[in-house]
């Protein structure tokens, strides 16, 4: 499949052009650095992949937030505010720095490829 029918195929499972155009991004900075054998077919497994990842890093600092306030009980407000600030810049770093609706998307599409 070349990447004309793999971005066909992207566009008519949930990925919209702008999601394609990130993706071929993506694939020419890693052709930048020497990895030429990266397409769209190979890209969206790797995004897949990645899905998992950010995913257990989001539990993971929710995780961190929560037994910091069940271990920290009487709380100050000022403690607790700083922990709600604190997780929430985690989580907009995650969701932004793995690409959290892409990698989902990727992972929706090789679900339903391998059923």
């Amino acid at each position: 499949m070349n990447n004309d029918e793999m971005e066909a195929t992207l566009l008519e499972n949930g990925f919209t052009p702008k999601d394609i155009a990130h993706m071929q991004k993506l694939i020419r900075r890693g052709v930048e650095k020497g990895n030429t054998e990266t397409t769209l077919l190979s890209f969206v497994p790797l995004l897949k992949h990645r899905f998992y990842n950010v995913f257990s890093i989001f539990l993971l600092i929710i995780a961190v937030f929560f037994l910091n306030i069940y271990f920290k009980y009487p709380m100050s407000t000022a403690s607790f505010i700083s922990n709600i600030i604190v997780t929430l810049v985690g989580l907009c770093c995650t969701y932004h720095i793995g690409a959290l609706p892409l990698s989902y998307k990727s992972y929706r599409y090789c679900q339903k490829k391998r059923s």
